[in-house]
């Protein structure tokens, strides 16, 4: 064996078994993790952590069997295959939804919370036949008998469950959404006349201008008639909030 003056042994030739010793420790470190991780994606994607439980707050309307076809997860998806963002935006399609929050919850549960909308009003399809729709005009529920406490919007335009009504319905389901007390429980009817709005009362109607004055019009109108007992044929004209007029119907001959 070459050696250096002195008897010593060359340095390359001294290192060699060093440098084995390190590359086959890097190869079983590379083994060990590369196990390891098999082993987690394995757990990831096992029976151990599949979304075998569905927690569902505050849903009132859509049932738990709705909301889990809806999620597309089934007792047998992994939570780690589940993307939330999806999950959400499909529930977001459901009529009653106005949002949904989901979160998943190692190592077997999925957490549901939703946000129901609210009916404000509803419109008659045909006999015995009523939609109900929230204060944006989204079309929440189709229902055999008139529900009791919503007032009936005028619109006659395409109803599907779920969508959007057109925007004089929508106009017509805001205004029923602003309607104070004293004008919601006695309100039975809001129809548009062209620029301006109709809402006819138990007794007596109201009339509202252009919306940009809607909430002090409606104002003016509630504080009329929580002091004044309407006959069946007098307005309550309140195009004007400040100068708010009672008139009679004019019928015809």
């Amino acid at each position: 064996m070459p050696s250096r003056p002195g008897g010593q042994v060359s340095g390359s030739l001294a290192r060699l078994p060093l440098r084995k010793r390190r590359r086959s420790a890097r190869w079983a470190a590379a083994g060990l993790f590369g196990g390891s991780l098999l082993a987690a994606v394995g757990v990831l994607h096992s029976p151990l952590t599949a979304a075998k439980r569905l927690i569902l707050l505050g849903a009132r309307h859509e049932t738990a069997l709705e909301i889990r076809r809806a999620t597309g997860i089934t007792r047998q998806t992994p939570l780690a295959d589940i993307s939330v963002a999806a999950v959400e935006a499909r529930l977001d399609q459901l009529p009653w939804v106005a949002r949904a929050e989901v979160a998943v919850v190692w190592p077997d549960q999925v957490r549901v919370e939703i946000a129901e909308r609210v009916p404000v009003a509803c419109i008659k399809l045909g006999k015995a036949r009523f939609a109900l729709v929230d204060r944006t005009g989204r079309v929440l529920e189709i229902r055999t008998a008139r529900p009791r406490g919503l007032v009936a919007l005028s619109y006659r335009g395409g109803v599907v469950l779920g969508k959007w009504i057109g925007p004089l319905g929508q106009a017509e389901a805001h205004i029923a959404a602003m309607l104070p007390r004293p004008l919601a429980g006695d309100a039975r009817l809001i129809e548009a006349l062209g620029p301006e709005w109709r809402i006819v009362l138990a007794r007596g109607s109201v009339i509202l201008g252009p919306p940009g004055s809607l909430a002090l019009e409606l104002e003016a109108a509630a504080a009329v008639v929580s002091h004044e007992k309407l006959a069946p044929e007098e307005v309550v004209d309140v195009r004007v909030p400040s100068l708010v007029t009672l008139t009679e119907q004019r019928t015809k001959a």
